[in-house]
């Protein structure tokens, strides 16, 4: 992946969707090698991957999610973004979730499907930022009583 510049965004993506989708094969080809009937086999996984994608609606949604986020890429790695209540740096963005990294250190992990239907805000796509600072006056008004008395 290194060799053809892949977005670095979606290459823990694609590493773990490639690791299922090997396993899955692999399993159907030794049971096709034990003998078993392939055309009902795959009827029953038919059956069992109906049956467990409405047990894991909610896995689905994040696994949704996380192919939105990678087409549509609102972040990506090493962006600093505020969502879900978190502020922190996208450090890796995976199947089901995204793993951010907070200013105090802190790792957040966060399901992509709440990431794609949650509001964001990205503050790297631009190249510079704006920050306010509010001061009080109460604090100018007792310095300046403080260096009258001392005259």
């Amino acid at each position: 992946m290194d060799k053809r510049d892949i977005d670095n965004s979606l290459k823990p993506f694609l590493k773990s969707l490639v690791n299922i989708l090997l396993k899955v094969l692999l399993g159907i080809s030794v049971l096709g090698m034990l003998g078993v009937q392939m055309t009902s086999f795959i009827a029953i996984l038919g059956a069992a991957g109906l049956a467990v994608g409405l047990a894991l609606s909610g896995t689905l949604q994040n696994f949704a999610g996380g192919v939105i986020i990678l087409l549509f890429k609102p972040y990506k790695v090493g962006d600093f973004v505020d969502t879900q209540g978190y502020t922190g740096t996208v450090k890796e963005i995976q199947i089901f979730n995204t793993i951010l990294k907070t200013p105090d250190n802190k790792t957040v992990i966060i399901p992509n499907g709440d990431l794609s239907k949650g509001a964001m805000t990205n503050y790297s796509t631009e190249a510079t930022r704006r920050v306010d600072f509010t001061f009080g006056i109460g604090l100018w008004r007792q310095y300046k009583k403080s260096q009258r008395s001392i005259k």
